[in-house]
């Protein structure tokens, strides 16, 4: 949006920074930047504009500008500020010209260029504020993760480089960073208040795939160490778990169950080497194969009984219409009698 006073043309902030742009308004009686001159002023806070035809779509709307003397409708207005191929020279851009009763870019029809980011001038990128969306981008990671006295601690200046560098999609980035629930989580460890650790991070940001992504993202940009992000999750979930499980004895045995049975290839969760990282969905396995042992050890205390002692027939009544069940307590019942650790008397058909 461009005036023109004595021949030199001001776009919109130059304008409105002009101390000729100011007055007193005659609905409110403010000083303040004015809108319209005739027949009183009125300053953009009172200002509504009418409803007339427009001249480009032909359809009626409030008047959101001018083009070569042509009221253009706020809904037509707005269409420009989507890049869109131009019928002259087929560059997508913003539409901001007219020229031969068409929407042309405003190279093709002779006029300034308007609605250009004032921070690398482009107009071929969406805009919905002042700068576009990749000017946007440092910006909006320094308001992220800087502390409240605007620095970025150095714990977190790698991560900053990264998103500046290496994240693509700028339009992605910005959805993620003020859309997230990790985003809370950044903050926080921008401003100290959360331990740079992944245990920690894990407890604050609960379980999902964005606590996956926030730890791979801190893992790539190298603020944190390498490590399996499915192992550590799994450990973490798990020591909170068990926890939930009443009995000590019932703990240690879903304890060794898990280690030596459903995860052989190491103790060590999150120093196993690469050619032993499991996949999340295997670990969801084993997650429910837990829940579904603890499940019958309870079954059993409940029932006042023992490992050795739990009939045939309570067992058969704890399974039935439940295949999955059965098949994931079958392995469990092996394996105690396999190392010995229960005499169980029961069998699985």
């Amino acid at each position: 949006m461009q005036r023109t006073v004595d021949g030199q043309r001001f776009c919109r902030d130059c304008w409105r920074a002009d101390p000729r742009s100011f007055g007193d308004c005659s609905r409110c009686g403010q000083n303040a930047t004015i809108i319209v001159r005739r027949p009183a002023l009125v300053c953009l806070a009172c200002y509504t504009a009418p409803v007339k035809m427009c001249e480009l779509c032909g359809e009626p709307g409030r008047v959101a500008t001018h083009l070569d003397g042509r009221r253009v409708c706020a809904r037509f207005y707005y269409a420009m500020r989507r890049p869109q191929p131009c019928p002259e020279c087929g560059r997508k851009v913003f539409l901001t010209g007219f020229m031969n009763g068409h929407k042309v870019c405003a190279e093709c029809a002779g006029a300034p260029v308007t609605m250009a980011c004032p921070g690398c001038g482009t107009i071929e990128e969406v805009r919905k504020h002042r700068l576009c969306v990749e000017c946007r981008r440092p910006i909006a990671i320094q308001q992220l993760l800087a502390d409240d006295s605007g620095e970025i601690r150095p714990e977190l200046h790698p991560l900053a480089e990264y998103l500046v560098t290496h994240h693509g999609s700028a339009i992605s980035l910005e959805r993620w960073l003020y859309k997230s629930r990790c985003a809370v989580v950044l903050r926080e460890l921008a401003d100290g208040t959360l331990p740079l650790t992944a245990d920690a991070i894990m407890t604050r940001a609960h379980a999902g795939q964005s606590v996956a992504f926030l730890l791979s993202l801190l893992i790539r940009s190298g603020v944190l160490p390498d490590f399996d992000i499915q192992a550590a999750r799994f450990e973490h979930w798990f020591q909170r778990w068990l926890l939930t499980v009443p009995h000590p004895e019932d703990r240690l045995l879903l304890r060794r169950y898990c280690t030596w049975e459903l995860l052989p290839s190491g103790r060590s969760l999150r120093g196993r080497p690469a050619t032993a990282v499991r996949s999340g969905s295997t670990y969801q396995k084993v997650r429910a194969a837990l829940k579904r042992c603890a499940a019958l050890l309870q079954q059993i205390r409940a029932s006042g009984e023992t490992l050795t002692t739990y009939p045939q027939r309570s067992l058969d009544g704890f399974l039935t219409g439940s295949p999955s069940q059965r098949d994931a307590l079958a392995p469990f019942t092996r394996w105690l009698r396999r190392h010995r650790l229960s005499r169980l008397r029961v069998e699985f058909r």
